[in-house]
Order: C-alpha cells, then structure tokens, then sequence
C-alpha cells in the first residue's frame, strides 16, 4: 500500500513536524490536529493484512483537512507510529508510559 507522497511532501513534513514539536502546542501555532486509532486486530500487530491501511489510503483524501491548501497545516497524531510499540527498552517505556498521561490533551 503507498500513500502517494511526493518525496518533496514528505521532506515539507518532516521539517513542519520538528517546527511544530519545538514550539507551542500545534493548535496555538495555525495548525489543525487530527488523531487516528483503532482497536488492534490481534494481539501481535494492529493490522496484519492491511485492512485499516487500505481504508485509510482510500479514504483520507476526501477528508477536508487533506484538501487543498488546508493539508499543508494539519499534525496527524497515530498513536502507533507516534508511540513506541513493544518490545520497548527501559527508556522507551518511560517515555510510552509519560505520553499515555498526556493523551487526553490530543483526545
């Protein structure tokens, strides 16, 4: 599955994302936050065959912070790849547990 980004909106995204985490909170700062997650489809890996993966690359396209201008302001939070997974070293699940506290800042 590929999400079609250019590699000059993937490099835009990593340079606005290091912006954003260094500075005010993304909503204080013009940006919009979206979070996804999702039940896990088994208890080893969130989507095994894909099926999350496939409905979001279908989807995310006709959702209106992935449109036009208005994209290139928007943070999306997944917890999965925003979150360290298991297995997790000393410090990764230090750093896991201190952002499940925060979580209901984004939610």
């Amino acid at each position: 599955v590929q999400l079609g980004a250019s590699e000059e909106k993937v490099a835009k995204a990593v340079e606005v994302s290091s912006q954003v985490g260094a500075g005010p909170f993304p909503s204080r700062s013009g940006y919009s936050i979206v979070c996804l997650s999702y039940a896990w489809l088994s208890k080893d890996h969130p989507d095994p065959d894909l099926f999350h993966l496939k409905r979001l690359v279908k989807d995310i396209r006709g959702r209106w912070w992935a449109r036009g201008d208005r994209a290139d302001k928007v943070v999306v939070f997944w917890d999965l790849m925003s979150l360290f997974q298991k297995p997790r070293d000393e410090t990764q699940n230090e750093l896991f547990k201190e952002a499940l506290n925060d979580l209901e800042i984004l939610y």
